[in-house]
């Protein structure tokens, strides 16, 4: 029970940053928060929540929940009622719904992750990691990254070189060397 309410603590208070006020009671009251964009958030050795402010009040720091949880993987929806939030949560990755014109490598292995770009460079399975042979896949909010066992969704922060995946991708590409893609899925082998 006590973790139930610290959860709703936290996601009132990260409401209340944007709104100036907590709710409680049905009474709307002021509180003082500051926001302070220097905290870096790492789980595991790597960077989470990039570019998300931490929330500074009476000397404790807080997260955004929604943040967090769509780092870790999970699909949130919020939504706001007169008198309550309701959070739902599921770790199963959506897929997107993908174009007909896609290409699908059924084993390739990730040679290089460009966490800067959002990118991550693959080689064919059989293939030499020479240039010509690479191929640099573009990773959107829509890739859809997951592993093939558990169907787990992943980010890319969670994906290492040398692993081998199951890329599917545009079948647009740019002509140079080496060419470069946007990718629909990415499935850890």
């Amino acid at each position: 029970m006590k973790r139930k309410l610290a959860l709703w603590g936290v996601i009132a208070l990260t409401l209340s940053s944007l709104l100036g006020t907590v709710w409680a009671a049905n009474k709307l009251y002021p509180i003082k928060a500051s926001l302070n964009n220097n905290y870096k958030y790492t789980l595991d050795g790597k960077q989470i929540m990039k570019n998300v402010p931490a929330i500074i009040y009476n000397n404790q720091v807080y997260a955004p929940i929604y943040n967090l949880a769509k780092d870790l993987g999970y699909s949130v929806t919020v939504t706001e009622s007169e008198t309550n939030l309701v959070k739902s949560t599921t770790s199963t990755p959506t897929t997107p719904a993908q174009p007909s014109d896609t290409v699908t490598i059924d084993r390739a292995q990730i040679i290089a992750i460009n966490f800067a770009d959002d990118t991550v460079t693959v080689v064919p399975a059989g293939k030499s990691t020479d240039t010509k042979n690479q191929i640099v896949l573009k990773v959107t909010p829509e890739t859809a990254i997951q592993n093939s066992k558990n169907k787990k969704a992943y980010k890319l922060s969670d994906l290492n070189t040398g692993i081998d995946v199951k890329v599917v991708h545009s079948s647009a590409m740019t002509k140079s060397i080496p060419p470069q893609t946007t990718a629909y899925s990415i499935t850890i082998l």
